[in-house]
C-alpha cells in the first residue's frame, strides 16, 4: 500500500472474506510512504492486546509499503504468551513467501500477494 486509499481497500477486501470477517480477532499493521515522502505507520490489536504493536514492529525490520493482517480464532484453549510468537510466526511466514525475505525492504517490489499462512 502507498497511500490512505490503497490501505483502506485492502483492509475492507480481506474483511469481506467470510472466514476472516468471523475471526475473534483481525490483528493489522501497516507501514508506508506518503507521495511526500512521510512515513505513515499504525496497528490494530482488534482486542489482543500488544498483537498489532508487535506485528508493527516486524514491519519495521522487514518492509515498507505494506500492510499484514494476521487473523485469530478462538478455539476455547489459551495459549498464553505463545499467541504472539505465532501471530508473528505467521505474518513472518507470509511476507517471505510474497517475496520481502530477511534480506531487507524492498524485495516485494509494487507487486500486490494475497495469502494465508
Amino acid at each position: 500500500v502507498t497511500s490512505s486509499d490503497q490501505l483502506q481497500w485492502a483492509w475492507r477486501e480481506m474483511l469481506s472474506y467470510r472466514n476472516v470477517a468471523t475471526a475473534t480477532h483481525n490483528i493489522v499493521a501497516y507501514r508506508y510512504f506518503d507521495s511526500k515522502g512521510v512515513l505513515v505507520a499504525d496497528n490494530d490489536d482488534d482486542g489482543e492486546d500488544r498483537a498489532g504493536s508487535n506485528l508493527a514492529q516486524l514491519l519495521s525490520h522487514k518492509c515498507d509499503n505494506v500492510l499484514v493482517m494476521v487473523s485469530r480464532w478462538y478455539g476455547g484453549i489459551h495459549l498464553g504468551a505463545d499467541r504472539f510468537k505465532l501471530i508473528n510466526r505467521a505474518a513472518s511466514t507470509l511476507l517471505d513467501e510474497c517475496g520481502w525475505g530477511n534480506e531487507g525492504r524492498g524485495n516485494a517490489g509494487a507487486q500486490a500477494n494475497v495469502g494465508s499462512v
